[in-house]
C-alpha cells in the first residue's frame, strides 16, 4: 500500500486535538530524519518512529512506548505504563490491571461460533482479532519503583484501545474488576469534553481509554492485513477536534444540556467558497460524545483526506445519553432515539451549517454509527430522509415500528446510498426470534426484498467492536462516501445471508434450538456451528444430535475419517455423561427406529446390531433419567406389535399412562384414547373427556395434540353420549381443531 503521509509515532500516539508532552515532542523532533526516509522507502506508518532498545533501556522507559523488538512475533511491542498519583500514600494501589482490544483466533482452525482467544504472547501470523464478540481478557501489571506499573505486550499492527483498571481484590480472578477505578493513559490522554464521569462505573468507560498504533512488519506479519490508515499523522497534518454543548430547545428533554464533539479538517477554512460536507457518527451503547474520536476516526480522517481519498469532511458527534431517560449512566440504553433523530435534524444540523460553513445540500450530508447508533442511523433513514443522502449503519439492528414509519417501498428511498457494516462474528447479527434472518440482518433482508440499494460489508473477520468498524469506515470511505462517481450500491436478495452469529447471552439450549431450527431448512452446515456451542455452552443433548447428523452422513467429514465412527464416539461420551436423550436414541438405534427430525433415518444393522431388550433396557434408562418420549415409543411398541415385540394393549396403556402422568402431551393425548375406548385399561369416559380438555386449556405445544383435544371434544358435544349435547360448543371445538391442521374435525364440519 502505497502511503504519502507517514505520521509521527514517537512515545504514545496522541489524539488529535490534544497538546504532546514535551517528551514526546522531543522524541518527535529526533525523529525528524527517520520520517524523511521512510516517506522515501514507503516504510509502513509508524515504524521509521520505533527504536529498539536494550533491555536496560527498556527498563529505564516510564511512559507507554512502541518499540522495535525482535524477541516478538510480530516484530513490535508496546510497553504499556501507568504510575500510581497515589503512591507513597494510604491509597497506594495494590494492583494494577491492562485492558485493550486484543483476544486474537487462527480463522482457519477456528469455527464461526467461537475463537482460540490466543493471547498477544501467543499471536501467530494471519491470526485474526476476535475483540468484541467476547469480552477480552485483563492482564495484571507489575510493580516497579516510585509507583510505576507495566507490562510489555507483543501486538501486530494496527490501533488498540486501552485503558488501566487500579484497585481491586488482590486475590480476585484477573477479569474480576470489582471495586476497581478506570483511568486512561496519562502519557496519552485521550480527547475529552469536559463531562464528569465516576471512574468506579463501566459506563463511563469512554472517558477513561487510550489509543495507539502499532506499525506492520512485512515479515514477521506478511499474512496479516496492514491498515496504515490508522496511524496518527504527523504534528501540524491532522485536524482538530473539540467539544460543545448546547441546550435542547424542544421535545421531552427541553432545557436540558446536550454535549457533542466536533472533527474540523486539516486546512479548514470558514470562508470557504463551497460548504463542507458533514458525517454525524453516534456512539455505541453505553458509550459517550467522545468514542468515536478515541477509537481511531480521526486517524482515517486524517489520512484519507491528506491523501486525496476522501473529500474534506466536518464530523459531529451528538450524544445518546443526553437522551436517556434513565440518564445515561446505568447502560440500560433507554434511549428516546425520535427525541434525538429530531435533535440531530432540526438543531444540531441548522447550527452546523451556520457556524461551520457545512453545506446544506442533501447530497453532502451522511449519518453513520456503531451499534446502538447503528440504530439510531435507520431512525434517521425513514423519520429524516430528507436530511442525508448517506447513510452507514454498523451492526445496527431495525429499530422498532412505533419510532418511525419503517415503508421500504417509499419511493425517495430509492435515491439514497446506504452502506451496512456487519463483521462476521458480530453477535448483533442475532436474533433469537428470528435466528434465521439476525437481529442487524433484518433491515437488510428488508432491503434486499424491497429492491433498495445498499453495500453491505459482512466479512470482516472481527467481532462486535471498532477493530471491525474501522476496516469498514475505510472500506466505504474510499468506495461511496462524496463519489459522485462510485459503483452503484446493488446487493442481490439476501434469504439468508451466509454469515453465523452468536449472543454471548444466549444459553446452550437455546442455541441448540436455533441449530434445530436450521436442521429443518436443512442447513446443517450452519446448524452444526450451533451445535458445537450449543455442546461448549452445557447443552449435553447437542452430541446426540450431532451424533445422529453424522449417522446420516449430512455433516462433511475429512479424508479417511468415517461419518457412523464419529457418530459412535459421540453416543458414547453422551452415556458416559448419562445423557437421557443417549439412552432414548439408543433404544431407537438398537429396535429399529426412526431418528427424529431426520426423514426416517434408520441405522443400519452393519453398525448397530438390532437388539430388543437392549432397546427397552435403554428406553427404561431414559424413563429413569426423566426423558418422557421414550413412553410413546414403549407405548407404541407393544400397542402396535413392532420391533420383535408381541402387541400387548394393557402394556401400551401403562406406558402412555406413566407419560400422562408425566405431563406429556402425546401420552396424554393417546391414553385419553385407551380411556375413552376401553383399550388395554378400563373404560373411564369421563376421565378421558377431562384429558381432552387439559390439552386444549394448556394449548399444548405438540399441534397435533392439541388439535386432537379439540376434535375430541367436539365430537363428545356432537355426540352428547358422555356430557350433555351441545352443537354450539361442538361447533367451536371443531374449529379449534380445523384452524390447528385437523382434518377430522374439518370433515365432521363439513358432513
Amino acid at each position: 500500500m502505497k502511503r504519502r503521509f507517514i505520521p509521527k509515532m514517537a512515545v504514545v500516539a496522541l489524539s488529535a486535538g490534544v497538546m504532546m508532552s514535551g517528551s514526546v515532542m522531543t522524541q518527535a523532533a529526533e525523529n525528524t530524519a527517520q520520517v524523511q526516509e521512510a516517506v522515501e522507502a514507503d516504510e509502513p506508518a509508524g515504524a521509521a518512529q520505533c527504536k529498539s532498545y536494550t533491555q536496560e533501556e527498556l527498563e529505564a522507559i516510564t511512559e507507554t512506548t512502541v518499540f522495535k523488538d525482535e524477541n516478538s512475533a510480530t516484530g513490535y511491542s508496546v510497553k504499556f505504563c501507568f504510575t500510581d498519583p497515589d503512591f507513597g500514600t494510604e491509597n497506594e494501589a495494590q494492583r494494577v490491571r491492562l485492558y485493550g482490544e486484543w483476544g486474537f483466533s487462527d480463522p482457519a482452525s477456528s469455527t464461526i461460533w467461537t475463537g482460540e482467544y490466543a493471547s498477544p504472547w501467543e499471536w501467530q501470523d494471519g491470526y485474526t482479532l476476535w475483540f468484541g464478540t467476547h469480552t477480552a481478557p485483563y492482564y495484571d501489571m507489575e510493580k516497579g519503583e516510585n509507583g510505576l506499573w507495566s507490562l510489555v505486550v507483543p501486538l501486530p499492527t494496527g490501533g488498540y484501545k486501552y485503558r488501566f483498571y487500579i484497585g481491586g481484590d488482590v486475590d480476585a480472578d484477573a477479569n474480576d474488576t470489582t471495586g476497581c477505578y478506570m483511568s486512561y493513559d496519562q502519557s496519552n490522554k485521550p480527547a475529552l469534553s469536559d463531562v464528569e464521569k465516576d471512574p468506579y462505573q463501566l459506563s463511563a468507560h469512554t472517558y477513561f481509554t487510550s489509543y495507539i498504533f502499532v506499525p506492520w512488519d512485512s515479515e514477521k506479519q506478511a499474512n496479516t492485513d496492514r491498515v496504515d490508515e490508522l496511524c496518527p499523522v504527523a504534528e501540524g497534518e491532522g485536524g482538530e477536534v473539540f467539544f460543545e454543548k448546547t441546550t435542547i430547545q424542544q421535545g421531552d428533554f427541553t432545557g436540558k444540556e446536550s454535549n457533542y464533539g466536533i472533527y474540523l479538517p486539516n486546512g479548514f477554512d470558514p470562508d470557504r467558497e463551497e460548504g463542507y460536507p458533514i458525517l454525524v457518527m453516534v456512539h455505541g451503547g453505553g458509550e459517550s460524545e467522545p468514542a468515536w474520536f478515541n477509537s481511531g476516526l480521526v486517524e482515517i480522517l486524517d489520512n484519507m483526506i491528506a491523501e486525496g481519498r476522501m473529500e474534506p469532511t466536518i464530523v459531529v458527534t451528538p450524544s445518546m445519553n443526553d437522551f436517556d431517560r434513565t440518564d445515561g449512566q446505568n447502560m440500560k440504553h433507554d434511549y428516546d432515539r425520535v427525541a434525538l433523530d429530531d435533535f440531530i435534524s432540526q438543531q444540531l444540523l441548522p447550527y452546523m451549517e451556520e457556524n461551520y460553513n457545512v453545506s446544506t445540500d442533501k447530497e453532502k450530508h451522511a449519518i453513520g454509527g456503531c451499534s446502538n447508533g447503528g440504530t439510531q442511523t435507520w431512525v434517521a433513514y425513514f423519520n429524516h430522509n430528507e436530511d442525508y443522502k448517506y447513510y452507514i449503519p454498523l451492526s445496527g439492528a431495525e429499530p422498532a415500528q412505533s419510532m418511525c414509519d419503517i415503508d421500504y417501498t417509499r419511493e425517495e428511498l430509492k435515491d439514497d446510498v446506504v452502506m451496512i457494516g456487519i463483521s462476521l462474528y458480530d453477535n448483533a447479527g442475532w436474533n433469537l426470534d428470528l435466528p434465521e434472518l439476525k437481529g442487524a440482518y433484518l433491515s437488510v433482508y428488508n432491503m434486499a426484498q424491497a429492491g433498495l440499494p445498499f453495500k453491505i460489508v459482512n466479512g470482516i473477520p472481527y467481532g462486535h467492536g471498532y477493530p471491525g468498524w474501522r476496516i469498514e469506515l475505510i472500506k466505504f470511505f474510499d468506495e461511496y462516501l462524496w463519489k459522485v462517481d462510485a459503483e452503484e450500491p446493488t446487493e442481490p436478495a439476501v434469504t439468508p445471508l451466509e454469515t453465523v452469529t452468536y449472543s454471548d447471552k444466549l444459553t446452550g439450549e437455546q442455541l441448540y434450538a436455533a441449530a434445530l431450527l436450521y436442521r429443518e431448512k436443512e442447513d446443517f452446515a450452519t446448524g452444526i456451528t450451533f451445535m458445537h456451542e450449543a455442546l461448549a455452552r452445557g447443552c449435553d443433548n447437542a452430541l446426540v444430535e450431532m451424533a445422529a447428523w453424522y449417522f446420516a452422513d449430512k455433516v462433511p467429514m475429512a479424508e479417511g475419517e468415517d461419518n457412523n465412527e464419529e457418530a459412535l464416539k459421540l453416543m458414547e461420551l453422551a452415556t458416559e455423561r448419562d445423557n437421557a436423550m443417549a439412552y432414548y436414541y439408543w433404544g431407537l438405534i438398537y429396535s429399529g427406529g426412526n431418528i427424529p427430525g431426520l426423514g426416517g433415518l434408520v441405522v443400519s444393522e452393519d453398525v448397530v446390531e438390532r437388539d430388543i431388550d437392549k432397546a427397552i433396557e435403554c428406553f427404561e434408562k431414559s424413563i429413569e433419567l426423566g426423558y418422557n418420549k421414550a413412553y410413546k415409543f414403549l407405548g407404541d411398541m407393544y400397542a402396535k406389535g413392532e420391533y420383535g415385540v408381541e402387541a400387548d394393549q394393557t402394556k401400551a396403556a401403562e406406558y402412555y399412562k406413566m407419560g400422562a402422568d408425566a405431563k406429556d402431551f402425546t401420552c396424554t393425548h393417546l391414553y385419553a384414547d385407551c380411556l375413552y375406548n376401553g383399550n388395554g385399561v378400563e373404560q373411564n369416559p369421563e376421565e378421558a373427556i377431562a384429558m381432552y380438555q387439559w390439552l386444549v386449556d394448556v394449548q399444548a405445544h405438540n399441534k397435533n395434540d392439541y388439535a386432537w383435544g379439540a376434535y375430541m371434544l367436539g365430537k363428545v358435544y356432537e355426540e352428547g353420549i358422555y356430557v350433555e349435547k351441545d352443537e354450539e360448543q361442538s361447533k367451536a371445538y371443531y374449529e379449534l381443531a380445523v384452524s390447528l391442521g385437523s382434518k377430522d374435525a374439518e370433515e365432521a364440519l363439513n358432513k
